[in-house]
């Protein structure tokens, strides 16, 4: 019985941590808006 529960935690802990990655994945490759990148910029009066 205790080995059936353990299984059953260890696999659903497996599937939050899948479903995360994969979320994260699905947004991070998601171009229906654009990626705003900001690239800051030092000016030296030479």
């Amino acid at each position: 019985m205790h080995k059936h529960l353990r299984i059953f935690i260890l696999l659903l802990i497996l599937l939050i941590i899948a479903l995360g990655t994969w979320a994260t994945n699905m947004r991070a490759t998601d171009w229906s808006h654009p990626l705003r990148v900001v690239i800051p910029m030092t000016y030296e009066n030479a």
